[in-house]
């Protein structure tokens, strides 16, 4: 509703912006992938729950740059923030999606693997839900103004982001317990 979707010159479809996130995991996959070994051949690479609170931190940032957006642009929103927003974005699930898939089949007993597994993908499609009544935090009134659509959209966002701190805060406060809990079973990459 409220991006400038004109490239040049050529009004871009709002659907159009959704082929970011593959285009993003497409070009970010390598890269991450060399990433973390590069890392672990130093001797840095993070932990598997250090790699969780930098998701969280990344899925923040990414609704921030929503939030600066609005903030920044008056009228429409310059469709390079959205770019930005779906970068960071895909970033975040590029560092939790792999390394959580990874990490099942690292700490699951091999007896429970397709139960874990299973579980795994479960707790994503509950998130999945879940993020869907969050959504209605969005929620804009038919009659709605661009104003008032913008401030319903910049709390929404804001919420969001900071929904992804405090996660993001948790996680790290638990990352000496979660590493002793896994003890001493294979890092993931």
């Amino acid at each position: 509703r409220l991006v400038d979707r004109t490239i040049f010159g050529a009004t871009i479809p709002p659907s159009e912006f959704l082929s970011l996130n593959p285009l993003f995991i497409l070009s970010m996959g390598g890269p991450f992938a060399f990433l973390w070994v590069w890392l672990a051949k130093r001797g840095w690479n993070p932990s598997i729950p250090m790699k969780f609170v930098l998701g969280h931190f990344l899925i923040a940032a990414a609704f921030f740059s929503l939030v600066l957006a609005i903030m920044a642009s008056p009228g429409k929103v310059p469709w390079e923030w959205l770019v930005l927003f779906f970068a960071l974005y895909t970033a975040a699930e590029m560092v939790l999606s792999p390394v959580g898939l990874a990490m099942v089949t690292a700490l699951a007993p091999k007896r429970l693997l397709g139960l874990s597994m299973g579980l795994w993908l479960l707790a994503t499609s509950v998130s999945f839900y879940l993020a869907g009544l969050a959504a209605g935090i969005a929620a804009v009134p038919d009659k709605a103004t661009d104003a008032q659509t913008a401030s319903i959209y910049q709390n929404a966002f804001t919420d969001y982001g900071w929904i992804g701190v405090g996660g993001g805060l948790l996680l790290f406060a638990l990352v000496p317990w979660l590493k002793r809990l896994m003890g001493h079973r294979k890092e993931v990459s």
